[in-house]
């Protein structure tokens, strides 16, 4: 993929463009993860992680947070 210089507005947002987006298979409105590597921004697509174990297999959504079956089932052994 090309360079593409992109200005940042006074509010500090960046857009990304739809080429990016594409590519990242990201939707309006989706989710993405942003970190920094020394002098890198890196945006990766979102993953959803278990808030208990961070695994991604079988989770499940309660209030906005993803819980995997492991974790949930030793939540309802308590």
């Amino acid at each position: 993929m090309k360079t593409t210089a992109k200005s940042i507005d006074a509010s500090g947002r960046l857009v990304l463009p739809i080429e990016l987006r594409r590519v990242l298979g990201v939707e309006n409105g989706g989710v993405v993860d942003v970190f920094v590597d020394r002098d890198h921004v890196i945006v990766c697509r979102h993953t959803p992680t278990c808030i208990f174990c961070g695994g991604t297999e079988s989770l499940t959504d309660f209030q906005g947070n993803f819980i995997c079956s492991s974790c949930l089932k030793a939540l309802k052994n308590l």
